[in-house]
């Protein structure tokens, strides 16, 4: 009950995106996912992680949040535009680990065993679920769309 808002409420723009995710986040709240709204000068990011008590982050992987992620993209990308630059090529980036070493089955229980590396998936890859076998997302025969620990959102204000 703690995220229904009154009905006489007027929300301001982070309200209205906060609004927005509690709409379609409420299940990835009870399992223990965090969503942020964060300004910038000229984007609003949505950062979604799952932090653990000791501060660093929970990993997920895209199984766990594409239920949830892809009708709150189509949502989005109906009523929003994104942030676009020639770094952020398209407004949404999946942050993963890599391994560092072939050798490892280990890897991603110790930081010195892994990097970390951000994928910037399409509309089309995101609304069509072609994210989990990207390529460039699988390392050392290891699918790093199983190692996600945030995903961030980039919207122009």
């Amino acid at each position: 009950m703690k995220y229904l808002r009154r009905i006489f409420e007027s929300l301001d723009r982070k309200g209205e995106l906060q609004d927005l995710c509690d709409s379609y986040f409420a299940y990835l709240y009870d399992e223990g996912f965090e969503v942020k709204i964060a300004k910038d000068v000229v984007v609003w990011t949505i950062i979604i992680n799952r932090p653990n008590t000791d501060g660093s982050a929970y990993y997920f992987n895209w199984d766990e949040v594409k239920d949830y992620l892809i009708p709150f993209f189509e949502k989005l990308l109906i009523t929003e535009d994104l942030f676009t630059n020639q770094v952020i090529r398209t407004g949404i980036l999946l942050k993963y680990i890599k391994p560092k070493y072939t050798h490892d089955n280990t890897w991603y229980k110790y930081p010195s065993g892994y990097d970390t590396k951000i994928f910037q998936p399409t509309k089309r890859q995101i609304i069509n679920d072609e994210i989990i076998n990207v390529p460039s997302t699988i390392h050392h025969k290891w699918t790093c769309m199983e190692y996600l620990y945030e995903i961030n959102i980039m919207i122009k204000e």
